[in-house]
């Protein structure tokens, strides 16, 4: 009679820290971390929970740091684009990016974000 070893599993979700639940890379480092990559960011997983490795505010680069700036102090596009000597495109293409980075879906979203986080 063959018997199968049994393994303990334990899953996770994005109540556990996870960005979002659907998994799409796993790797270990050589400190023994799991670092767990999805669409939304990364984790790193410690043996006992999961936890952000870096928030997606960090990564707004100097312009959108500008703009969004220009946002919190209450500027329209058309003046933000004004102000940067950009197109309007531009300037949404940036809000787009933004919105993207700290996971919000409306400017007021993105400036209640930028100021709780002290972004700006």
């Amino acid at each position: 009679m063959l018997h199968a070893q049994q393994l303990p599993f334990r899953t996770f979700t994005s109540r556990d820290g996870l960005p979002r639940s659907e998994v799409h890379t796993l790797c270990q480092d050589s400190l023994g971390y799991i670092w767990c990559g999805t669409f939304d960011g990364f984790s790193r997983y410690d043996g006992s929970g999961s936890t952000a490795a870096s928030p997606p505010e960090s990564s707004l680069s100097l312009r959108e740091k500008e703009i969004l700036s220009a946002l919190v102090n209450g500027q329209s596009y058309k003046m933000i684009a004004d102000s940067c000597f950009i197109s309007l495109d531009t300037v949404r293409s940036h809000i787009k990016s933004i919105y993207g980075k700290l996971r919000v879906h409306s400017k007021s979203e993105a400036v209640a974000t930028a100021l709780k986080n002290r972004l700006v």
